[in-house]
């Protein structure tokens, strides 16, 4: 299956015009090139089939030489985005459809015509003897590959289809037909297309698959997320059901006895002490990181004890291994827990803050620091956002604990307040930012410090102006 994988791949390339072989000059540097294999699921999880890939080592390029340092970055849509994205889906009864560009880097992302970028060939890949193979376009892997694919889906997504790009995210496309509201979530090669009107949204499919090689998914997966959204029910389902279970299969997790709590409240994880061979075998940054995903997207419900495994990606020991399987338990428990939005007459933004007073132990980085903690939701809709961190600076008590995470969360409600007012769905009265600390609401509406906040940094005290301004009201 590998092979004909990658007798595909190199078939690909040259009938893509992505590559072509030269001779070989005196001076020239020849990058390394590797193979790279990605299964392709079904969405029950079964693999169909292989993907391979020749990707140059782009860490080796040179900056100045094979590439401008100053034009590599590229974007990817925040979570904020997806959730938003999805918010509106439901709300507005959005008709939805699913495109994925097919070998974006390799047919589309052309560097400059004096380039001269030259790879070595990746095992199973015949160059005869003095030659080379030279990029015509980035291939997957190269530093520029990401950004010259951008700035080309951005500038056919504004230019020609019309579609204004957000200046809070540059991976959401918005524009309106009268009345009529359509969006496009981009994320690398995945857009995905919504519009009020089916009419529009077929459009605008057609155009994309007549610019660009795409296919369409119908398989509703979309960024790891299973989406079910029903028209009729005015229901939008965000399922991580089939990404846990192949985590779970991955860690030998599978048959695995459910709990019925992600994280033991009577364990403090501290920094360890001690080397833990046994512990250390673990794939323990790799489990965090799928669990993070699943936190940050369709399962909130485990984010402050992922939040607190995160803290230990480099140092960790039998305690954390059995707290990172303790969440997997609980995950297998709750394989049928989804996320669902649902059809609301208002958008109205509500938030809750809180935050724990000097709960961090003593032993580890940041000692007797307080955790913050947010979520948003979006009125009758459902959770829009939630975050946990922990803050930097140690505070002085439960009140300025709870002024920070006020603080925190005033961020958000101000970023998203311009998001939805860029859109044309502006808020018409102040947020409501719910919080327990009388104290801590009293702090946020003085227009003076006292002795209890003139200690603390400058941006704290962002959450002032905002109330101030009648766009952020702090509530008991």
């Amino acid at each position: 299956m590998l092979q004909a994988s990658m007798t595909l791949a190199i078939n690909e390339l040259y009938d893509l015009k992505a590559i072509e072989l030269v001779p070989l000059q005196s001076g020239d540097t020849l990058h390394k090139t590797i193979w790279v294999h990605q299964p392709k699921l079904d969405i029950d999880g079964k693999v169909i089939r292989t993907k391979s890939r020749a990707c140059p080592q782009g860490f080796r390029f040179r900056p100045d030489i094979d590439y401008d340092p100053d034009r590599v970055a590229s974007a990817a849509p925040h979570v904020q985005t997806l959730m938003l994205g999805f918010s509106m889906e439901v709300n507005l009864d959005m008709h939805t459809t699913h495109l994925d560009v097919t070998n974006c880097f390799q047919a589309y992302s052309e560097l400059p015509p004096d380039s001269r970028i030259l790879l070595a060939p990746p095992d199973g890949f015949y160059v005869p003897p003095g030659y080379a193979i030279r990029m015509i376009n980035a291939l997957q892997g190269s530093p520029q590959a990401g950004r010259l694919w951008q700035d080309k889906a951005d500038k056919y997504l504004v230019e020609t289809l019309h579609f204004n790009q957000s200046t809070i995210d540059p991976c959401y496309y918005w524009r309106w037909n009268g009345d009529i509201f359509t969006q496009i979530v981009r994320t690398v090669d995945d857009f995905r297309v919504s519009s009020v009107s089916k009419t529009i949204c077929d459009e605008i499919c057609s155009n994309l698959c007549n610019t660009w090689k795409m296919t369409v998914q119908v398989n509703k997966s979309w960024n790891g997320m299973s989406i079910n959204h029903s028209l009729t029910y005015g229901t939008l389902t965000i399922c991580m059901k089939r990404d846990i279970q192949a985590m779970l299969d991955e860690f030998g997790m599978s048959d695995c006895k459910p709990e019925r709590i992600p994280a033991d409240p009577k364990v403090k994880l501290v920094k360890p002490t001690i080397i833990d061979q046994v512990a250390a075998a673990f794939p323990y940054k790799e489990a965090v990181g799928q669990l993070l995903w699943f936190a940050r997207t369709g399962r909130p419900d485990i984010l402050y004890a992922v939040n607190q495994l995160s803290k230990f990606s480099y140092n960790w020991n039998s305690t954390h291994v059995n707290a990172v399987k303790k969440v997997m338990r609980y995950l297998k428990g709750t394989l049928d827990l989804n996320l669902t939005l649902r059809r609301s007459k208002s958008t109205e933004l509500t938030v809750y803050a809180d935050s724990d007073f000097a709960a961090e132990p003593e032993e580890n980085d940041s000692p007797m620091c307080s955790t913050s903690g947010m979520v948003a939701y979006m009125h009758g809709i459902g959770a829009l956002y939630s975050s946990v961190n922990l803050e930097k600076t140690i505070s002085h008590s439960t009140a300025e604990a709870e002024y920070k995470s006020i603080s925190r969360a005033s961020k958000f409600v101000e970023g998203i307040r311009q998001f939805l007012e860029e859109l044309g769905f502006p808020q018409l009265s102040p947020t409501v930012i719910y919080n327990d600390n009388q104290a801590a609401i009293a702090m946020s509406k003085q227009s003076f410090s006292s002795s209890s906040t003139r200690h603390m940094k400058i941006k704290f005290h962002y959450i002032r102006q905002l109330v101030k301004d009648g766009s952020v009201k702090v509530n008991f």
